[in-house]
């Protein structure tokens, strides 16, 4: 597992010091079926996205 760490509705959690873009999809095929990734960093099952580096344009994302 990676060092990322999630923080939601965490009273605990840090100050953000930054903003990063990123974006998610919802692709259904003709069936009905959703597509899912699953994490490298957890193992768990997501949609499919991510976010920007530091300098990255959408044309290198």
């Amino acid at each position: 597992m990676g060092s990322r760490r999630d923080y939601y509705k965490d009273p605990n959690a840090p100050e953000p010091n930054s903003l990063t873009p990123g974006a998610s999809a919802l692709v259904v095929d003709d069936s009905g079926r959703v597509l899912m990734q699953q994490r490298g960093d957890s193992g768990n099952w997501s949609l499919p996205g991510g976010t920007m580096e530091i300098g990255e344009t959408l044309e290198q994302w």
